[in-house]
């Protein structure tokens, strides 16, 4: 309990909004080049950010272990009606088939690339 209220004010301290935001993934994309297996999520408060997956694959079980296949990563990635970023293993998008993440772990746990993804954007 005591990480979760780390990274939600973590995530309040550096986002700078107030204790009324409910934090939300709006889409999430995978992103595997070299190697990586990046989970990029934008957020409801404008943020664009990547999460890093590899130390959860390499220290993890089950599903966590089946993230290391790139097919498996890719297809796999959603976000789920609650805002939550994650995995569909079962294709249905039950609770039962799928792991999700809380949306202010992903934040606190992610490095911002809002500029630079926007940047991109425009040079297009």
């Amino acid at each position: 309990m005591d990480d979760v209220l780390s990274d939600l004010r973590k995530y309040r301290e550096e986002s700078g909004t107030d204790d009324q935001m409910d934090l939300r993934a709006i889409q999430a994309v995978p992103i595997c080049a070299d190697g990586a297996r990046t989970m990029r999520v934008w957020f409801n408060d404008g943020r664009i950010r990547d999460f890093d997956c590899w130390p959860m694959i390499r220290e993890g079980k089950n599903w966590f272990k089946q993230l290391a296949d790139e097919k498996v990563f890719t297809e796999l990635m959603s976000v789920f009606g609650c805002g939550t970023p994650g995995f569909d293993f079962g294709g249905n998008h039950d609770e039962y088939g799928c792991m999700d993440f809380e949306p202010h772990y992903i934040w606190a746990g992610s490095r911002d690339v809002t500029a630079e993804v926007l940047a991109q954007e425009r040079a297009v």
